[in-house]
């Protein structure tokens, strides 16, 4: 791959993410399956108080502190996605992510926010004749 082939600028998601204590999440990002797409780093990254973007883990890095054994990263670039799974949520894992890809966290990503409840989610529906579906994460897709 040359050094000067452009990302794409096309990367879309899930921008709300919700989860429940002691429970796990999976995001999915999608992007265009151009050739410097395919080979580039793919990351997750929290943002901090200070607006800095802190790298959890990435295609090219393990996950680093409190993540270690939580999160996991599986990129499938002849599909054009990669997957995010964080395990074992704590109400501090609640804030600000991005997925993106590129060599630092500042080109091309999306934000989405992530909420760890006290509990299960549910939610008025119907599931196995209770009327009440309880999801341990749900998210919402927006464009």
């Amino acid at each position: 791959m040359a050094q000067s082939e452009p990302v794409s600028c096309s990367l879309h998601g899930s921008r709300f993410l919700a989860g429940g204590l002691g429970g796990s999440i999976t995001h999915q990002c999608f992007y265009s399956t151009t050739p410097a797409n395919k080979h580039q780093r793919k990351y997750w990254c929290k943002i901090a108080a200070n607006g800095v973007c802190y790298t959890i883990i990435s295609s090219s890095s393990a996950p680093q502190g409190q993540y270690t054994g939580r999160v996991a990263l599986g990129d499938v670039p002849q599909n054009g996605t990669f997957r995010v799974t964080m395990t074992g949520l704590r109400s501090s894992d609640s804030g600000t992510y991005r997925c993106g890809i590129g060599t630092s966290n500042q080109g091309l990503y999306v934000s989405l926010n992530l909420t760890v409840l006290p509990g299960r989610i549910c939610f008025p529906g119907s599931w196995e004749g209770f009327g009440i579906r309880c999801l341990s994460a749900f998210s919402i897709s927006q464009k």
